[in-house]
């Protein structure tokens, strides 16, 4: 008994970190990073003073982790659902993981795509241009009208950053949501579960605001926008191999059970 007890502590501290992982790097990624840099260059270029900023940065972070948790729970709601019925659970495992391999695939192929052009931009897991017009419309429309009256407290400035945090996570999930979804099915697969799957939901959506609370930390010590653009696209194919090899991991456990 206290060897079993070993190897499942030791198979739950693997589950943690891939569930960590993946929400690290569903941070950091292209989708994401990319509406973090944008945020940051309309509050500098707005004339957002420090105090007024930190209040839209806190509150539009904090807007993104309800909005995920939110979605995470709805997902694992449906998944379990459908989990019930044998022949559905059993359909679900393999249509995410045609999914996650699929997306695997095209992980790598934007490496290679990258490798080639050096062009971040040329990728072919990004947002559709019509949902980055929405996302930007979402942070800039109550923001820039608060701005303007030039009389509206920080708590005003907070709220309008939460409600345009939640409006841009529920759109950017069409992206980001390719890794939320195996991740989920994936703590669905965990046998004999110690650790419940909240807790999971929430290690995973700590994990991806993570990128975003660095950038409005790394923004109050002057680094610029264009400093943040660069990052991205220097460690561009580092974070694309990364979440190939997530997404193949992925899909053999979900193959296999």
């Amino acid at each position: 008994m206290a060897n079993e007890a070993v190897i499942i502590s030791r198979f739950e501290s693997f589950d943690i970190y891939a569930v960590a992982a993946a929400g690290l790097l569903d941070g950091i990624n292209p989708c994401a990073f990319t509406t973090i840099v944008f945020f940051i260059s309309f509050l500098a270029l707005a004339g957002y003073g420090k105090r007024e900023m930190a209040a839209a940065g806190v509150s539009f972070t904090l807007a993104v982790f309800v909005a995920y948790i939110l979605i995470g729970i709805g997902i694992f709601k449906f998944l379990r659902l459908a989990g019930a019925f044998a022949y559905a659970a059993a359909a679900l495992n393999v249509l995410i993981g045609c999914f996650a391999l699929f997306l695997g695939i095209l992980n790598i192929a934007d490496y290679l795509r990258y490798r080639k052009t050096k062009d971040a931009g040329a990728s072919l897991l990004r947002l559709p241009q019509a949902v980055k017009n929405r996302i930007h419309l979402a942070i800039g429309s109550d923001l820039r009208q608060d701005r303007e009256a030039g009389r509206k407290p920080v708590f005003k400035i907070a709220r309008a950053a939460f409600g345009a945090g939640f409006v841009v996570s529920i759109l950017e999930s069409v992206c980001t949501g390719q890794v939320y979804l195996p991740t989920i099915a994936y703590v669905l697969k965990i046998p004999d579960r110690h650790i419940s799957a909240a807790i999971y939901l929430v290690l995973y959506n700590l994990a991806f605001i993570i990128p975003l609370a660095l950038v409005f930390i790394m923004s109050f010590l002057g680094v610029s926008s264009g400093a943040f653009s660069k990052i991205s696209q220097r460690h561009f194919g580092i974070v694309k191999l990364a979440t190939a090899a997530l997404f193949f991991a992925f899909a053999a456990i979900l193959f296999m059970t």
